[in-house]
């Protein structure tokens, strides 16, 4: 198989952020152009034409691409997102997977149960548990632009993801955290991530 950087991207999912968003996030920051196509209406029908039955995917050289943290490096790896200096590639995959620990905790709440279940899913989102997160991360950050000094990378890319996804959530976070939220706006401006998020689809996660 040849394999070039510049082959015309597919992604597929629905319309909606979730799982999706990280990576379709990595090839804006990159300005690198892809395709977003929906899957077929009866998708549990065409589950066995995508790798382990499951969505988002990416195809990209005649490969299909499955599991968003895959999607996400393999995004970062097609621009300088991923860096080479091992120490910071490193501090990208802690990141990247600190990052997923966060989501899942939009998605506790939302799959909590019935209404109330949700609630407390939320409040206890709000007041406990992303603090204690948020509080890792300004330490991580320290008084650095990135979280790996001057030069931005997938690390400081998917933590932005998981923050904005809080925020669409109701989850306004950014009053108590200025160094990160000064974090969160260098990286919004980088690529065409703005033009990725006035476009968006309507948030996944909605707090009650």
């Amino acid at each position: 198989m040849s394999w070039t950087t510049d082959a015309p991207i597919t992604f597929i999912y629905w319309k909606l952020a979730a799982r999706g968003q990280t990576p379709m996030l990595m090839l804006h920051a990159a300005n690198i152009d892809y395709t977003w196509e929906t899957p077929p209406e009866n998708f549990k029908e065409h589950k066995k034409d995508y790798p382990f039955g499951q969505l988002p995917c990416i195809t990209h050289n005649g490969k299909t691409i499955a599991q968003s943290g895959t999607i996400s490096r393999y995004c970062a790896h097609l621009s300088t997102l991923m860096p080479d200096d091992i120490s910071h590639q490193l501090d990208a995959d802690m990141l990247m997977e600190f990052s997923n620990d966060i989501y899942g905790l939009f998605a506790k709440a939302k799959y909590a149960g019935d209404d109330l279940a949700q609630q407390v899913g939320w409040q206890r989102v709000k007041t406990k548990q992303l603090p204690e997160k948020l509080d890792y991360l300004v330490k991580f950050l320290g008084d650095k632009p990135f979280f790996s000094g001057d030069t931005v990378h997938a690390g400081d890319v998917a933590i932005f993801s998981v923050l904005n996804l809080a925020i669409e959530a109701g989850v306004d976070w950014t009053p108590s955290y200025p160094t990160l939220n000064a974090h969160y706006e260098r990286v919004k401006n980088m690529g065409s991530i703005n033009k990725y998020l006035e476009n968006k689809p309507n948030p996944y996660f909605v707090s009650q």
